[in-house]
């Protein structure tokens, strides 16, 4: 498709400047988009909230204590105050290194991790590696400890096995060479 280039004379020679570029939603995304993948990521987050209260912690100071943090930060988690950006990945490591966090919790944080990491909730992709490889040696080694308590052996613990993508391409690629 041949657009006409609108001249433009500088100095002697003419040069072709390109054709005025209009916004689109290839460009950007369209707001509702948006709206909806932080809708899905408050939804994630009540769910974790939801799990605390199915196990029996209903008061504020039992859910802070099983999730490793202060009664401020998890009153801010829990009514969904958060920033639109969501959790933090030291929030996140706060909460998985708690040994009273319930396991149903731990796996809606292992989801929240591996969704936030995959772009589900927006943000740029730079900000999505770096988020995943912060957290993906923490999963790991809680993943690690807890194949060994379920199966009472020593292993060694798989990254790309709990967070698949861009950031285990690198390790596949050396374990193949």
């Amino acid at each position: 498709m041949d657009v006409p280039a609108t001249r433009v004379r500088s100095g002697l020679k003419n040069i072709a400047a390109p054709p005025k570029r209009t916004e689109s939603t290839q460009t950007r995304p369209a707001r509702p988009v948006i709206a909806e993948m932080k809708a899905r990521q408050s939804a994630k987050i009540r769910e974790l909230g939801q799990v605390l209260i199915d196990v029996g912690l209903r008061s504020l100071d039992d859910q802070a204590n099983a999730l490793g943090l202060p009664r401020s930060t998890a009153w801010t988690i829990l009514k969904t105050c958060h920033k639109s950006y969501g959790l933090s990945a030291a929030v996140i490591e706060r909460m998985l290194r708690s040994s009273k966090l319930p396991p149903r919790a731990r796996t809606i944080l292992v989801e929240y991790v591996e969704e936030k990491s995959f772009g589900l909730y927006g943000g740029a992709r730079k900000q999505q590696q770096r988020f995943a490889v912060r957290l993906s040696n923490t999963i790991a080694s809680w993943s690690g400890s807890y194949e060994t308590q379920r199966r009472g052996r020593e292993e060694t613990p798989r990254r790309c096995s709990i967070l698949p993508g861009p950031m285990c391409q690198g390790e596949m690629e050396n374990a193949h060479s």
